[in-house]
């Protein structure tokens, strides 16, 4: 990084390894002379990347988060009368859709599999 003028955060800076067929050992990746820890998941743009791109933790962060929103809309709606359908209706589409879709394009063709369906 120095060579070429690049900046970065030394604390920022992670490393994953996407495992391919076979036992290959991770490569000791150094900057400056200081080893980057590697991680086994890591948070890019929003999205829960695994080294075996399954995603399950995406899949459990997301999960997580919609039911923290739902239990929160629940109770703010909790005795009132009227269009409460049609309030949850449009929350639903405006906030929970948009979270459970956000980078699906990536992650989407993963959720056919069991392992994801049940985590």
């Amino acid at each position: 990084a120095s060579e070429v003028k690049a900046l970065y955060n030394m604390e920022k800076t992670e490393i994953m390894f996407v495992e391919a067929k076979g036992k290959i050992r991770p490569p000791v990746i150094r900057m400056d002379g200081r080893v980057i820890e590697l991680k086994e998941n890591l948070k890019y743009l929003g999205i829960r990347i695994d080294g075996k791109l399954l995603f399950l933790e995406h899949v459990k962060m997301v999960r997580k988060r919609v039911n923290e929103v739902l239990a929160i809309i629940g109770w703010k709606l909790r005795g009132r009368r009227g269009r409460k359908g049609d309030m949850l209706k449009e929350i639903f589409e405006k906030v929970v859709k948009g979270a459970v879709l956000y980078g699906a394009e990536i992650w989407g063709e993963k959720i056919g599999y069991s392992r994801i369906k049940n985590s």
